[in-house]
């Protein structure tokens, strides 16, 4: 997966991003505020962000899973004040800090059962083709806490 790291604090940036390229995914950014996430996401094209709550320009972490809601972009909080949260949230995943590898794997996890359970694919009008249109991602509130 290509994936977005919106985290401010650069030693957790760095650590997060080498434990995601250690399970054979790929960063394609790091941003410390949502602003600058979202410009990344105009840029990168990301598969999935990793959000933190906190970011550099102030607690704007859960307006950035919002946001990318709206682009159809998935995202998993990683923060250390998960307990905040509200019961449902537009993140398909939270994982608490401090997180190890067995954390973030089984947020992956969760992200890609997410994608293939509410993904609609429909066969294209011409027979034969092998064409799909994929259908929107947004789909419901996401209940963090299972």
């Amino acid at each position: 997966m290509n994936i977005l790291i919106c985290e401010d604090n650069p030693i957790i940036a760095m650590d997060l991003g080498c434990m995601l390229e250690d399970m054979g995914h790929h960063v394609c950014g790091t941003a410390d505020t949502s602003i600058k996430g979202i410009q990344q996401c105009a840029l990168k094209k990301p598969d999935l962000v990793m959000v933190d709550l906190n970011l550099a320009d102030g607690r704007t972490g859960l307006d950035l899973v919002n946001a990318l809601a709206d682009l159809c972009i998935p995202s998993v909080i990683v923060s250390g004040e998960t307990h905040t949260l509200p019961t449902t949230t537009w993140a398909k995943a939270v994982v608490s800090k401090p997180f190890n590898e067995p954390l973030l794997t089984q947020a992956l996890a969760d992200v890609e059962a997410d994608f293939q359970h509410h993904v609609a694919v429909e066969p294209a009008p011409e027979a034969g083709l092998g064409v799909a249109k994929v259908g929107g991602l947004r789909g419901l509130l996401w209940p963090w806490h299972k």
